[in-house]
């Protein structure tokens, strides 16, 4: 499939594509989205696919989702011959929103078997990662709410994770970027 903006996504597929990303990687764009069933459903994968410097896509391929599931906010970061896909990942209930990431390499491969989760011992919703690469690790901002005090707090905090070249999380609970009163 040749990519053009009237398709709005890589693939001519029957869903709502919204949200893209792109990075480069090998040589060639990278772009993520969300995909979501219909216009009125909020369930949502996430998806990715590559296109060569020439216009052609490859078929788009999934990256996280499952049902009854809602994977949102896909952001990328390269490396130069893998990406790092970053996303929100959440369930029905809306206190359940995490941040998750799996690797590619230039190839279209995953190089992390499953979903990597950011900061997973930390308590409370994280969401909307942006994350980046430094040249030796990635680093994955995001929106931390560890602090909210009731269910109706929408405040945030910023924190961020690094994640080394391997994909190994190396800060568990999230690095304090933003906590103070001036974030209330």
């Amino acid at each position: 499939a040749r990519w053009s903006p009237a398709t709005r996504s890589p693939s001519a597929a029957s869903s709502w594509a919204v949200e893209p990303d792109v990075a480069v990687v090998g040589g060639r764009w990278l772009i993520a989205w969300q995909r979501n069933y219909s216009v009125s459903d909020t369930h949502c994968d996430v998806q990715a696919a590559f296109v060569d410097t020439n216009g052609v896509a490859t078929t788009a391929f999934w990256v996280a989702g499952a049902f009854n599931t809602y994977n949102s906010s896909a952001k990328l970061a390269s490396s130069g011959n893998e990406a790092l896909i970053a996303w929100t990942s959440g369930t029905a209930s809306n206190l359940t929103r995490r941040v998750q990431f799996r690797r590619v390499d230039a190839n279209g491969t995953f190089l992390d078997a499953a979903p990597v989760t950011v900061a997973a011992s930390a308590t409370g919703e994280r969401f909307l990662p942006a994350p980046c690469w430094s040249g030796n690790e990635y680093v994955v901002a995001f929106q931390d709410q560890r602090a909210v005090t009731s269910s109706i707090d929408q405040r945030s905090d910023i924190y961020a994770a690094r994640v080394s070249a391997a994909g190994a999380v190396l800060d568990g609970a999230g690095l304090a970027i933003e906590t103070g009163a001036v974030s209330d």
